[in-house]
């Protein structure tokens, strides 16, 4: 099964998507509101196949949770 952390400070957009990916099979879909919060489960070893994330978001913007992604792993960051 295929691991996607999707993250987006806009909540409406997470049910969006949630609606829309929750018809594809073998995906396991993590939502986030925060990108800090994303990155203590990746700290913690929950590590996705794939991570969808807003640009810019308060505390912690999409272009600083890549950098510490990169510190750590090679892992594919799609940007919204």
């Amino acid at each position: 099964m295929t691991k996607l952390f999707f993250i987006d400070d806009e909540p409406i957009l997470l049910k969006l998507c949630q609606l829309f990916l929750a018809r594809m099979e073998n995906l396991e879909i993590t939502y986030f509101e925060s990108a800090i919060d994303a990155l203590t489960e990746i700290e913690k070893g929950n590590i996705p196949n794939l991570i969808i994330s807003d640009i810019k978001m308060p505390k912690m913007d999409g272009l600083e949770l890549l950098r510490r992604v990169r510190e750590k792993s090679n892992l594919p960051v799609i940007f919204l």
